[in-house]
């Protein structure tokens, strides 16, 4: 799998992707402002974000600088990170919720029933207390003071690493449009999602 090999050291005129399906350039002033203006831009535009986005815009900055990567083994699928769910829920929940309602509290609680069984709900890895004060706020934000009876099993999504709590509460026709065809043929069978 070609890498790039420090994120840290910027190339020359700085890290960018071109958005194929917008014919947008996009640019950052660092990697992971790049990875957050990308993401930002998807949302926008109902474009798929979901874990292993990073890899696409690697490739892209690899075929402008082929000098700049190198080639790793194909490692198992990474996990996802805390600040991976932070930033997809975040993400996904400001393009979401701008103007449209959550689903009700029967609809959420079937859901939520679903996920804390789904071999698909796992812990991010990372450091979780790091995280929770964020966690705490995005849940604040985008749910309120909403619960379900399995809130307290409710993890993140291995698949478009959201967190659960917050997604069980998303219009379904929503999530659709930021889900790519690949992800949704890796749910399981009975994910709500599908």
């Amino acid at each position: 799998m070609l890498k790039w090999s420090n994120t840290k050291n910027t190339p020359l005129n700085g890290w960018r992707y071109y958005q194929e399906e917008t014919d947008t350039m996009i640019r950052g002033p660092h990697w992971p402002g790049l990875l957050q203006k990308v993401a930002e831009h998807r949302a926008a535009n109902n474009l798929p974000i979901e874990p292993g986005f990073e890899h696409e815009i690697e490739l892209y900055m690899c075929s402008l600088f082929p000098g700049k990567c190198v080639e790793k083994p194909n490692a198992e699928v990474p996990r996802i990170s805390m600040g991976q769910v932070i930033q997809f829920t975040r993400i996904l929940g400001d393009a979401l919720l701008n103007g449209h309602t959550r689903v009700e509290q029967e609809e959420a609680d079937y859901r939520a029933a679903i996920c804390v069984d789904c071999p698909s709900n796992i812990k991010p890895a990372g450091c979780i207390p790091c995280g929770m004060g964020s966690v705490v706020k995005l849940l604040s934000r985008f749910v309120g003071a909403r619960e379900t009876a399995h809130d307290n099993k409710l993890e993140s999504c291995k698949h478009c690493g959201c967190l659960n709590k917050a997604q069980i509460w998303f219009q379904l026709e929503l999530l659709q449009r930021h889900t790519s065809d690949r992800v949704n043929s890796e749910l399981p069978d009975n994910c709500w999602k599908k």
